[in-house]
């Protein structure tokens, strides 16, 4: 299984390094926070199917003054504004009649349910995904620990693509490619417009 530490061993014997024997070691606590961002920068390049989650949004007790009946909470693991609403859970169109407003969700819907983007269990990450976020890291490590510019240059074009070699997707991308793929025709992933649009009408 791909755990973090087992994540962070792969990248650090990348880079000629010793594997972490603990999460609590001081070497630990300068490659988690860079382990961090690596997830954090292959998750924000696109949307991955394993990063989504449908959830049934919580509703406040007390109704909202103004225009709506009701203001629904978005789940603490969100990552950002919905990808799209739902008035049921097995609905396939997108609600469009809501508002998001101070990090809350307004409408005249009783019940809601978000797609969501969160930062999913590494036993859900798909191996070419996993590939990614190892050699990204890598890169970074190879700056920091290493201070190996050409090493950190050469794994970075590995995670990202070489913008020199024509058609060189990086990791990253063909692991979107084939996330998108493998998904059903026609499935939801984003939705058209930016989720950070206030008004629904």
């Amino acid at each position: 299984m791909a755990t973090r530490i087992a994540i962070c061993n792969r990248a650090l014997v990348r880079i000629g390094e010793a594997p972490l024997q603990s999460e609590v070691s001081d070497e630990a606590q300068a490659v988690l926070p860079l382990y961090d961002s690596a997830v954090e920068v292959g998750l924000g390049l696109g949307a991955m199917s394993f990063a989504m989650a449908l959830r049934r949004l919580a509703r406040d007790a007390l109704k909202p003054t103004g225009r709506w009946l009701y203001r629904h909470q978005l789940p603490a693991e969100s990552l950002e504004g919905p990808r799209a609403l739902f008035d049921s859970e097995t609905a396939t169109t997108p609600f469009t009649r809501w508002e998001l407003l101070d990090d809350g969700i307004y409408t005249d819907a009783e019940e809601i349910w978000a797609r969501v983007r969160i930062t999913p269990a590494t036993q859900l990450w798909s191996p070419l995904f996993t590939e990614g976020v190892v050699v990204y890291l890598a890169s970074m490590l190879a700056g920091s620990m290493k201070e190996n510019a050409e090493m950190a240059q050469a794994y970075y074009a590995q995670a990202m693509g070489d913008p020199r070699v024509p058609g060189d997707m990086g990791l990253f991308a063909r692991a979107r490619a084939l996330d998108a793929a493998s998904q059903p025709s026609g499935r939801l992933m984003t939705t058209t417009a930016s989720p950070l649009i206030a008004a629904r009408y």
